[in-house]
């Protein structure tokens, strides 16, 4: 059988295991994604000419505690992860 090349995690995997990692055992938590942002000028392979454009970097992953989860917005449907229920 081939090795495998290439491995998906959710969110809540990632979660997880970063609260396994980190030995946390209590309280409610959710994931969030520090983003970076680069301006300049990139061509366009179509037209050949630079536009001003912008690059999105992904620079870390955070685990946040949700101290009151009652204090989400109602149409916000966040990934909670349960520390206490982890396997």
């Amino acid at each position: 059988m081939a090795e495998a090349s290439q491995y998906t995690f959710s969110l809540k995997e990632v979660g997880n295991t970063m609260l396994k990692k980190e030995g946390i055992k209590t309280g409610k938590w959710t994931i969030g994604v520090g983003l970076g942002i680069q301006v300049g000028n990139i061509n366009t392979p179509q037209k050949k000419e630079a536009r001003p454009s912008a690059t999105v970097i992904v620079e870390n992953i955070v685990l946040s505690r949700i101290e009151d989860e009652t204090s989400l917005p109602p149409e916000m449907s966040a990934l909670i992860i349960d520390a206490t229920k982890l396997e």
